[in-house]
């Protein structure tokens, strides 16, 4: 791993509530998509070949947490050009009805077809 990764990955581990956003894979970046392009949300690493871009920590509120967590993770993922976040709920306060959730914000390595995978960013 790159120091500047390694940093990236320390500083978002160690500042809970201070970074929301950490870029980890500057060269995955791409421009953003619009925004009707879907996103998908995993609830677990997928089979599917992918590269990790970014990590997102966001907050809502417990009672609407789906939506509004969701597409705050969405709007991030999209904003870099990803496909994909899978999605951890890390923790809940019952007085302040909020949840926490992370976000490992990805793009596939290959691109689906008609049953046929496609490789795409020079991937052999």
């Amino acid at each position: 791993m790159k120091p500047i990764a390694l940093i990236a990955v320390l500083i978002f581990a160690g500042c809970a509530g201070r970074k929301e956003f950490v870029i980890l894979n500057e060269k995955a970046v791409r421009p953003a998509s619009s925004a009707n392009t879907p996103i998908e949300i995993l609830l677990e690493p997928p089979e599917r070949p992918y590269t990790v871009v970014a990590k997102a920590r966001v907050s809502g509120d417990e009672r609407n947490v789906r939506d509004d967590v969701e597409e705050q993770l969405r709007a991030k993922a999209r904003a870099i050009g990803a496909d994909a976040v899978i999605i951890k709920t890390s923790g809940s306060t019952h007085s302040s009805y909020r949840v926490t959730c992370e976000g490992t914000i990805i793009r596939w390595k290959t691109l689906l077809r008609s049953n046929l995978d496609l490789r795409i960013d020079g991937a052999n």
